[in-house]
């Protein structure tokens, strides 16, 4: 404080004036309240009493962070959800805060309430950055943490997943690996990139699917379409029977209500080499001219 002046009254505040000027960013106003020895971890009642540091963490407010591990804040606060301070910038995606609570030696493993980790925060959202450095500083994990990036197409989040030698023949607790994740959910770079790290292009789901099955009766969108492309030129068996003795042509034909992705697949299927009937080959031809009809006409 200048000299001369008194120190103020934070009680008055609910000793929550620190948590104001966090708030706001008004960094001179807060090197003042932390200089006058204001408690800096002290929240607000009526905001569950969220300590400053989270809620700066939560905001990406990287100086004011800085300056509250300055000032002896306790990383080791929780908020309700038992979500710590590297917690919430993970699940943000705020990288240079992370930073900053990861030199001051924040715990890398301090799970919320659910059991979610900083890490398996930062992967559901998607935030690559985050997950290399939590990675880098050494987080743990299970190799099923892969499945749901490579389920919501995550391709970033997936790769730095693959280079801290994630396991790709994985199973998360529904049965899915990474792979038929990918292709159910119809994301061909996801696929490329799980090919290229070796994932297996013919194995089995719990329900007995292979990753070109899961694709062709999944096909409801244009990124299935490339999905079926890719794993045909990773020379996938077109006639690869699943666990019950379906192969992925008939998988498809047996759709009721098709789409134009589901004739694309099918005429990909067709043109690798898929075992078909007259009947369907003829039909094929037919969807063939309607379908380039209506495209003339786009």
């Amino acid at each position: 404080m200048a000299k001369g002046l008194s120190r103020p009254n934070l009680q008055g505040l609910g000793g929550s004036a620190v948590l104001y000027a966090a708030d706001r960013s008004h960094m001179e106003v807060l090197q003042m309240l932390l200089e006058a020895r204001a408690d800096a971890n002290k929240g607000e009642t009526h905001r569950k009493n969220l300590p400053p540091l989270l809620h700066a963490s939560g905001s990406g407010k990287a100086e004011v962070v800085q300056m509250l591990l300055q000032a002896g804040a306790d990383r080791s606060k929780v908020n309700r959800r038992g979500q710590s301070a590297l917690w919430c910038a993970a699940a943000g995606g705020h990288v240079n805060t992370l930073q900053l609570l990861l030199e001051a030696r924040s715990e890398l493993h301090q799970a919320d309430v659910d059991g979610t980790t900083p890490l398996e925060a930062a992967v559901s959202g998607g935030h690559a950055q985050v997950v290399s450095a939590l990675l880098r500083a050494g987080a743990r994990f299970e190799s099923s943490l892969l499945v749901a990036p490579c389920h919501r197409g995550f391709v970033e989040v997936v790769a730095e997943l693959l280079a801290a030698r994630c396991d790709t023949e994985c199973r998360n607790e529904n049965g899915h690996s990474p792979m038929t994740a990918a292709c159910h959910s119809g994301q061909p770079e996801v696929v490329q990139v799980l090919l290229a790290a070796g994932a297996s292009r013919d194995g089995f789901d719990r329900w007995g699917n292979t990753p070109l099955s899961t694709a062709c009766r999944a096909a409801y969108t244009a990124g299935h379409v490339e999905v079926v492309r890719y794993l045909l030129e990773a020379n996938v068996d077109p006639d690869l029977l699943d666990r019950s003795g379906v192969s992925p042509y008939k998988k498809i034909a047996n759709v009721w209500r098709k789409t134009e992705d589901h004739f694309r697949i099918q005429r990909l299927l067709r043109d690798a080499g898929a075992i078909t009937s007259k009947r369907q080959r003829n039909f094929l031809a037919r969807t063939d001219e309607s379908l380039q009809e209506s495209l003339n006409r786009v």
